[in-house]
């Protein structure tokens, strides 16, 4: 049986149905309905079906924004900003991980550090299927969030990394501080012995 173009999206939102619903939403579907692409497969493969990797918007690859549109265009500029939103939104994912890795085994109650990390990496995993509308406000609207919780996670940390170091150099004084008392006791004590 053989599909029409404009099928392909309806089999493949049966299983992926959030991202037919974007993909609806945007310039790619209009193109689809007039022209006959883009279809899924144009852009993710037939049967080997290609993650949507940022590369995917930058390149011109097969698949690829630029295999389509030309680097002037107002399409390819759109996909570069998209690109660029998914690669920040993805490096503050990263940094969130880096950072909570340092102090994981402090001995802190991290739960509110994981709060906001997962919750980051759960609009940078909403994000995705947003991708399919093209439309950077709503892809924006996801990434602010990842931003904003990577803010608020990295400046709990930066906190909490200050707090170690302080409970450091005040150990190290009580320590200096035992460390002359028993000197001097053990003087005087060997004064007295004298």
């Amino acid at each position: 049986m053989l599909f029409r173009s404009i099928d392909i999206p309806e089999i493949c939102g049966r299983c992926h149905s959030v991202t037919a619903k974007y993909f609806k939403d945007s310039p790619h579907y209009i193109a689809l309905s007039e022209v006959g692409a883009p279809r899924c497969i144009d852009c993710h493969g037939n049967h080997e079906i290609l993650f949507p990797g940022v590369e995917m918007f930058s390149t011109d690859e097969e698949g690829h924004c630029g295999s389509c549109h030309e680097e002037d265009s107002v399409g390819y500029k759109t996909a570069q900003q998209i690109r660029a939103l998914l690669e920040t939104a993805t490096s503050q994912v990263e940094e969130m991980e880096r950072e909570f890795s340092d102090i994981e085994h402090s001995g802190r109650n991290l739960d509110d550090l994981q709060t906001l990390a997962e919750e980051a990496n759960t609009y940078l995993t909403e994000v995705l299927p947003i991708t399919h509308t093209l439309s950077l406000d709503r892809i924006k609207e996801k990434t602010d969030h990842v931003a904003e919780n990577a803010k608020k996670h990295l400046e709990k940390v930066g906190e909490f990394k200050d707090e170690l170091k302080a409970r450091k150099r005040n150990l190290a004084v009580v320590l200096v501080v035992i460390l002359i008392t028993a000197g001097l006791l053990w003087l005087k004590r060997r004064s007295l012995d004298d």
